[in-house]
């Protein structure tokens, strides 16, 4: 059993046999460390790219889940005549996938002649 809290107390076996470099891989919390390690281990490289690849599967998930979302809405508000912002979808690609304004808008499909009154909501 690997414990992710203990990788001071790896013993040299585990050294020998990299158990405290995979354990110091899931432990990572950020890119860089992971990219770090990736310098001196093929193996850690190799899992450092299906991470990143799950990683940008998820982005894509969220984006097309965004898309639909508004899709559905706006065709709902249309057909009962009311408006139904998608601020909340902006906003949330924005911070969940660190896009830019325009990014967000472009990935959820805003027509650009709409933009400016979502951009004027995004300010409040």
């Amino acid at each position: 059993m690997l414990n992710l809290r203990q990788i001071n107390r790896a013993t040299e076996e585990d050294v020998k046999n990299e158990l405290d470099v995979w354990a110091k891989l899931f432990k990572a919390t950020t890119w860089e460390e992971i990219k770090t390690m990736a310098k001196t281990n093929d193996f850690v490289k190799e899992a450092a790219k299906s991470i990143y690849a799950v990683s940008a599967d998820e982005a894509i998930r969220l984006q097309c889940e965004a898309r639909e979302r508004y899709e559905r809405d706006w065709a709902e508000s249309y057909s009962s005549g009311k408006e139904d912002g998608r601020e909340e979808d902006i906003i949330n690609l924005m911070k969940n996938l660190k896009m830019t304004e325009q990014q967000a808008m472009d990935a959820i499909g805003i027509p650009a002649s709409e933009r400016s009154k979502y951009r004027a909501n995004l300010q409040k």
